[in-house]
């Protein structure tokens, strides 16, 4: 689909697997995502954070997932597919005080477009050198550890500090409720600055709604609460005003000046 809007375009040509691609309301309708968390992860979208999307089974949707929060960057940023190809270049040019985001279509030793592993993974985590710099890419796993041990080992040669570099860690699977199986985000791991670890903010099988979760995660961040309330009221405008395809919901959000990044 050609669009006018370089960031979509990039974020479409993810799709591999045919049809529409899902945005973060058909997400949220599905109950694969509470809306609460979609504002909170959105909002770091916004704010500069990396994040990676993981799902250890392969059409689980974790690049749906992924896809459905890049559809939030702002369009002042430069927004890069990484390959193997590009890669080195891209480290050597690289200009520290411009804003880029750097998207990995996926950590995994599949010889297939935008696919990085090894010492690759290394470098492409180098990427990000400043706050400026925005890392986002899949990876086949499940849990914290699942993740971790692909990316800090002898063969990347990263370290427990480079891994911190990832500010958001976000799972999806496919759950059994009801007597069949429904994708859900399972965990959210965030950097915590104070302790230098990630922290565990969201667990779907917690009995305490995330709502209640986010709005003390919300108040400690006083800077970003306004416009986490705005993000909030926009999403459920969507689903009301039943705004779902990617490319509306993401020209809607535009059209707010909600993308705060200078």
């Amino acid at each position: 689909m050609s669009t006018n809007d370089s960031i979509l375009e990039q974020i479409l040509y993810m799709q591999q697997r045919g049809g529409r691609m899902l945005s973060i309301i058909d997400l949220i309708r599905a109950g694969t995502v509470p809306k609460e968390l979609a504002a909170y992860l959105i909002n770091g979208i916004i704010n500069g954070k990396s994040i990676s999307s993981g799902s250890l089974i392969g059409g689980t949707g974790k690049t749906t997932l992924l896809a459905s929060l890049l559809a939030f960057i702002p369009n002042n940023r430069y927004f890069i597919t990484v390959t193997y190809s590009n890669l080195r270049d891209l480290l050597k040019n690289q200009d520290p005080g411009k804003k880029v985001v750097y998207l990995c279509h996926e950590i995994s030793p599949a010889n297939y477009y935008s696919y990085l592993w090894g010492k690759d993974i290394n470098l492409y985590l180098s990427l990000k050198k400043t706050i400026n710099q925005q890392l986002a890419f899949t990876i086949h796993a499940d849990t914290y550890d699942e993740l971790f041990k692909q990316i800090v080992n002898s063969e990347t040669g990263l370290t427990e500090d480079d891994f911190l570099k990832i500010d958001l860690l976000v799972f999806i699977k496919a759950v059994e409720t009801s007597g069949y199986p429904e994708r859900k985000v399972t965990y959210v791991y965030e950097t915590d600055e104070s302790s230098k670890k990630h922290k565990l903010i969201y667990d779907y099988l917690q009995a305490e709604p995330f709502y209640n979760k986010y709005h003390v995660l919300k108040s400690k961040k006083s800077k970003d609460s306004h416009t986490m309330k705005e993000i909030e009221s926009f999403l459920s405008t969507c689903i009301e005003k039943n705004i779902y395809r990617i490319e509306d919901v993401r020209k809607s959000f535009l059209s707010l000046g909600l993308d705060i990044s200078d």
